[in-house]
């Protein structure tokens, strides 16, 4: 049996291409897994046909390959190696999960971090579904998208706990739904 760092490995048919996947072993986040698998589907990286589990290390090694394969395609940018250098000491913690700012302009809107930089690099879109919606055609749907377009979630829950102390202080307790804790609250949004 293989040990956590360790994914199974799976032998597909994809777009008329056998291609192997790796399977998660735990739920949770894995962004490296996700990298690994769009770079197998994409056909950019292989997993020799007789592995039956491909080691986390092993997964990382294909993908810095990938990386410094991207750089030397890009060797007139004076960033590209340091870039690459810098993804290189984020790569080990993909294993555990990414701490992302999403916005909600759109679901391809992030705050840009030094752990999403691996993305952009590898030619991969990180997408998010954490937009309000907007298709029922009620007030609170529209009123909320407009209440939270262009704000980041880290800026949403700064208006959340601004809001909260202001109605501790004026001894309300929101509850009648009116104002910006109704289409706010983390239930209606998040």
């Amino acid at each position: 049996m293989a040990d956590k760092t360790a994914f199974r490995v799976k032998r597909i048919i994809f777009y008329g291409r056998r291609t192997a996947i790796l399977c998660q072993n735990e739920n949770g986040p894995c962004p490296l897994l996700a990298v690994g698998n769009a770079l197998l589907l994409m056909g950019r990286i292989s997993i020799h046909e007789d592995m039956k589990h491909c080691a986390a290390d092993h997964l990382t090694q294909l993908i810095a390959e990938q990386l410094l394969l991207t750089a030397a395609r890009h060797q007139d940018s004076a960033n590209a190696q340091l870039q690459v250098e810098e993804v290189m000491t984020v790569l080990p913690k993909l294993l555990g999960g990414l701490d992302v700012n999403v916005k909600y302009r759109s679901c391809t809107d992030f705050e840009f971090t030094r752990e999403l930089q691996i993305f952009d690099m590898l030619g991969l879109d990180l997408l998010h579904g954490w937009l309000p919606d907007t298709s029922t055609g009620d007030a609170t749907g529209a009123a909320t998208a407009s209440l939270v377009s262009g704000l980041s979630y880290n800026q949403l829950m700064e208006k959340m706990i601004e809001y909260q102390t202001t109605l501790a202080k004026s001894g309300e307790d929101g509850a009648d739904g009116q104002g910006l804790g109704a289409p706010l609250s983390g239930q209606a949004v998040l």
